[in-house]
């Protein structure tokens, strides 16, 4: 397995790079492109990744704790089956990004733009979706008692079968958006 710890990458390139169950602990990413890269199973605590590319990259099963993803590209990224702590994902873009089967405990997206995002089965205890487009994103069986949608563009959104219970929707845009079979 890889130590990243405290390690700083800036302007690096890690196409198709292997660095699955890596220790990530205050690691550093500035400008870099991991795309096609992976980072299956990796565990970092305070890692931040800025201006960062994560097309297609793969983060399944990765447990990663008060980290934060600052204008990324996270196109066809997959987090399926990770645990994201209070972890801030800001400005990023990325259609098509996987949460299938995360656990978001307090991890907060501001101002993305993550249209198709398929997050089902998702538990979002606690996560704070604000300022976002979420056109078309999948929810179905997903937890989101106690998230937020705060100003979010949900048009088409499928929550069907969801449960919703303590979830709060303010503002947010919810046209056309399914909530079938949804425990409100």
């Amino acid at each position: 397995d890889v130590d990243l710890t405290s390690a700083s990458f800036d302007r690096v390139t890690a196409h198709r790079t292997n660095l699955g169950a890596c220790r990530l602990d205050l690691f550093r990413a500035s400008k870099c492109d991991f795309s096609d890269a992976s980072f299956a199973g990796a565990i970092g605590l305070l890692a931040s990744f800025t201006k960062a590319g994560f097309e297609r990259c793969n983060w399944a099963e990765a447990a990663l704790e008060v980290c934060s993803f600052d204008d990324c590209k996270l196109e066809g990224a997959r987090f399926s089956a990770a645990t994201l702590e209070h972890v801030r994902f800001d400005t990023c873009e990325g259609s098509g990004f996987v949460l299938e089967d995360a656990n978001l405990v307090g991890t907060s997206f501001r101002a993305c733009q993550l249209p198709g995002a398929a997050a089902s089965r998702v538990s979002g205890d606690g996560a704070i979706w604000f300022e976002t487009g979420l056109q078309g994103a999948c929810f179905h069986k997903a937890d989101l008692s106690r998230s937020h949608f705060l100003s979010v563009d949900a048009r088409k959104a499928d929550f069907s079968h969801a449960n919703v219970p303590n979830a709060r929707f303010d503002r947010a845009v919810l046209r056309e958006a399914s909530f079938e079979r949804a425990n409100l």
